[in-house]
């Protein structure tokens, strides 16, 4: 077959391939561009994943699908032979994405090492923290995560609304990732003050060369730090008797006076034998009686009531003075609620 006639083939091959169809979202052509490429349709599936890409689209690819199209695309131009196009849709990925890395179980070689190429000639930072988080300045810990797409010199800083920096966090080099725990103070060693700030993360040649940053909103938002309430004393019901009373005595003495007398004074009138007998009887209770009584004699001291009575005014003391102590060291306390926002690329900040 001659050369000119295979060049007429492919020229009407070209145009038996269907089109997508117009009017399609981008989520459909991101489909039909991935199935084109399955089928090593390469030209169709590069036309309709440019399409896709289109901003105009709607609703426009979400983040995740925007990033296959772009490995797909870049997929496309590696086996058609357009390397420095491919290297430079990769580029645009791993700006979107320092943190993607293609599967290799779905792309070839040629597409990876493609993809590695943009990849280590770019360099970019991924930023990541809490979207909210309490923290009490000095003593607990904002975490900050640093991806990178390949190893390089990373400055990451806290800056103030005119640009300049109040804390630095980390300069050095990132390999893989980073992460950095903030605990709210500048680098004068004291609380920054409420407002808002940006946390910035410098891609760097060399120090103080900067040729992109990631630069992500921060706000901070002073909270009070209410003090505990004392505790409530021990209820005066809670205490029991520390010395016997007049009763505890009498409760012995008063029985035994009146069985004494019981048997002591009809005795006086029975024969001598009886008598001598009931009041010996008698006496020995209203004795008995009186040894009662002066063992508990008014005003002696209960030992276990006062070791009970003891015990609870030990405790609230102890409870007093931890909360004293507590709401001490928190009249010292700044504590921050810390909200971050979306981060953006900057190029050459």
């Amino acid at each position: 077959m001659s050369a000119r006639r295979t060049g007429v083939l492919l020229v009407l091959a070209a145009c038996l391939v269907p089109a997508a169809a117009p009017g399609q979202t981008p989520s459909a052509l991101l489909e039909q561009g991935v199935e084109a490429y399955n089928d090593l349709q390469f030209g169709l599936a590069s036309r309709i994943l440019q399409r896709a890409l289109d901003e105009a689209g709607s609703p426009p690819l979400a983040a995740a699908q925007r990033e296959q199209a772009l490995m797909y695309l870049g997929a496309t131009e590696v086996l058609s032979e357009r390397r420095s196009e491919a290297v430079e849709t990769f580029r645009i990925l791993v700006l979107a994405n320092a943190r993607y890395r293609p599967d290799e179980l779905v792309f070839p070689p040629r597409v990876t090492r493609a993809f590695s190429e943009a990849q280590r000639t770019t360099k970019v930072t991924a930023l990541d923290a809490p979207r909210r988080q309490t923290l009490v300045v000095g003593s607990e810990r904002f975490p900050i995560r640093l991806w990178v797409s390949s190893s390089h010199l990373v400055s990451l800083t806290i800056r103030d609304r005119t640009g300049t920096v109040v804390r630095t966090l980390h300069e050095g080099t990132v390999d893989d990732s980073l992460v950095v725990s903030w605990n709210g103070l500048g680098d004068s060693r004291r609380a920054l003050s409420p407002g808002n700030y940006t946390i910035a993360a410098a891609s760097q040649v060399t120090a103080g060369t900067t040729i992109r940053s990631v630069q992500m909103p921060l706000t901070l938002r002073s909270e009070e730090v209410g003090e505990l309430t004392a505790p409530q004393p021990p209820d005066e019901s809670d205490f029991l008797p520390e010395k016997r009373s007049a009763a505890s005595g009498l409760r012995f003495l008063i029985p035994a006076a009146v069985i004494g007398a019981v048997l002591i004074i009809p005795a006086l009138s029975s024969d001598a034998e009886s008598r001598e007998v009931r009041i010996a009887v008698g006496g020995a209770v209203t004795i008995a009686g009186l040894i009662g009584f002066w063992t508990q004699k008014p005003g002696q001291p209960i030992p276990e009531n006062v070791a009970h009575n003891d015990s609870l005014r030990s405790d609230y003391r102890r409870r007093l003075e931890r909360v004293e102590s507590e709401n001490a060291r928190r009249s010292g306390v700044t504590r921050f609620t810390v909200f971050t926002a979306t981060p953006e690329l900057v190029e050459g900040r």
